[in-house]
């Protein structure tokens, strides 16, 4: 057990948690979902820019990489802004979550997809530029094991 609110299980947050500092928490947290998904992905595409940055195609796809996810995953931003923030005289708390709540799953779903095909093109990316590398079949296999990290 915590003494505070943190690391608590779900079933041990009493009702009386969800208040309006909670329910503005989440709607700043959710602001900055999206903008901070794309950070980390530009950073694995600008890598690529560097260690493969004289291929073309590859220079490319990480530009389309870095301007289409930055697009999907920005577009976050304003969707969640309409609604987890209050309007006319709705107030904060646990009830304006709740009427937010099947809406807000749906773009939270939209979003895990994005993010795992995201994932998936960041990751495959790189193989093509590694195997006709002249390299023996043991580095190769080094090589593409070590950019196939992110799968793990």
């Amino acid at each position: 057990m915590s003494v505070t609110n943190v690391a608590r299980h779900s079933w041990d947050i009493p009702i009386s948690y969800f208040d309006a500092s909670w329910s503005k928490r989440m709607a700043v947290l959710s602001l900055e979902y999206g903008p901070a998904l794309w950070l980390v992905k530009t950073t694995v595409f600008t890598m690529y820019l560097r260690l493969f940055g004289s291929i073309r195609w590859m220079r490319r796809a990480c530009w389309f990489g870095i301007l289409f996810f930055g697009l999907v995953y920005w577009s976050y931003v304003p969707v969640q802004a309409v609604l987890m923030f209050p309007h006319g005289r709705e107030k904060w708390g646990l009830v304006l979550a709740m009427k937010h709540e099947r809406p807000t799953s749906a773009l939270n779903f939209l979003m895990a997809v994005a993010n795992v095909l995201s994932d998936l093109y960041a990751l495959s990316l790189p193989l093509p530029a590694v195997l006709p590398l002249k390299l023996s079949r043991q580095k190769k296999i080094g090589l593409c094991a070590l950019f196939s990290l992110g799968f793990v």
